[in-house]
């Protein structure tokens, strides 16, 4: 019986000290991170020019998306841009700006980089995206790996799903990232613009 209790106390310590000796999730702001050279909240022409020089390329080269309402400047533009090569895609998304700035009227809200798939592809990006952004703040995971400020406290469990925080996100040959925060002020911003008093 004796033995028996001190295996079971021994097998108890194990679990409750585990976790202590494990890495604590690293904390990280993502929207200090590029992908191709362009980072959240980047103007259209910031990410073009990052986007042209990171691929060397002319900005000619990069597709522009079709003009379409800005809710917030109530102007028409392009909301995203693509560069595609021999199978490597890589696309922006932007957001209004709030607060407004007539100069610099949208933000990079979202982007994504992604290569072929072929084990060597997903092998060479596991390596490369450790090399460029260290440490993701889901360790140990590494099937699909996050970087953000607010991680789960426990290890491996990924980043808050709830919209608040920038996260950037790698899984097999692609990389994205997504800033909430643009999406969120135009919302509000549109929600504001539509307020009215009651007057019946």
């Amino acid at each position: 019986m004796k033995l028996k209790a001190a295996l079971l106390i021994s097998a108890l310590t194990a679990v409750v000290v585990a976790p202590a000796n494990a890495a604590s999730p690293r904390s990280v702001d993502a929207r200090s991170f590029d992908v191709a050279g362009v980072k959240t909240g980047m103007d259209f022409d910031e990410a073009l020019a990052a986007t042209a020089k990171n691929f060397h390329v002319s900005k000619k080269d990069i597709r522009i998306g079709y003009a379409t309402n800005n809710p917030v400047t109530n102007t028409k533009m392009p909301m995203n841009f693509s560069y595609d090569k021999d199978g490597v895609s890589f696309i922006v998304h932007f957001e209004p700006r709030v607060p407004v700035d007539k100069q610099r009227p949208l933000a990079v809200s979202q982007i994504r980089y992604e290569l072929p798939w072929t084990p060597a592809n997903k092998d060479s990006m596991g390596k490369a995206v450790l090399e460029k952004y260290g440490r993701q703040s889901n360790y140990p995971n590494d099937l699909v790996m996050e970087w953000c400020a607010k991680p789960s406290t426990n290890p491996g469990m990924g980043c808050s799903p709830d919209l608040t925080q920038a996260v950037l996100k790698y899984s097999g040959v692609s990389i994205q990232m997504h800033d909430p925060a643009w999406m969120n002020a135009r919302i509000e911003y549109v929600d504001r613009s539509n307020a009215r008093k009651p007057s019946f």
